[in-house]
């Protein structure tokens, strides 16, 4: 029943944009900001900074690599280590051109665990999970479906 997989993979593939994206966004949000101002809207205003933000993380934060073990006990990424028996089921899905792995918590305070896998090891990774947890046939969350369109 015992069972070991390691692989590396980013946390997400940097894309490069263009300078019209970079213009369009800026300005729209820039825009905003001074009408949050001019108008008093400081919760707004504060909306629209964690927007841009957002819209720049990418260019400020190089993709890690992360170094992932899996085996019948835990899955260990980087130095972080998840006891798979705080886990009730798992989902294998795909996302523009990545495939990932998400194992749901029992517990609303534990961490889900959402990592790329590579396509050569998606059958022996459902295989050898399907020994210790379900497996839920599902999409991935509106959440997630957003920030992996935004940084795959």
């Amino acid at each position: 029943m015992s069972f070991r997989h390691f692989w590396t993979t980013l946390d997400y593939i940097h894309e490069p944009k263009s300078p019209f994206w970079y213009l369009f966004w800026g300005f729209i949000l820039g825009g905003s900001l001074i009408y949050a101002i001019l108008s008093q809207n400081f919760l707004f205003a504060i909306i629209l900074v964690i927007g841009l933000i957002f819209i720049f993380y990418s260019e400020f934060q190089k993709p890690k690599i992360l170094y992932v073990e899996l085996d019948d006990k835990k899955i260990k990424i980087n130095d972080e280590i998840f006891n798979l028996n705080d886990y009730y089921c798992f989902s294998i899905f795909k996302i523009r051109d990545r495939f990932f792995l998400e194992i749901y918590p029992k517990s609303f305070f534990k961490k889900e665990i959402h990592i790329a896998i590579p396509e050569h090891l998606i059958e022996n990774i459902r295989k050898d999970l399907l020994k210790i947890i379900k497996e839920k046939k599902q999409e991935p969350r509106i959440l997630t479906s957003i920030f992996r369109h935004l940084w795959p």
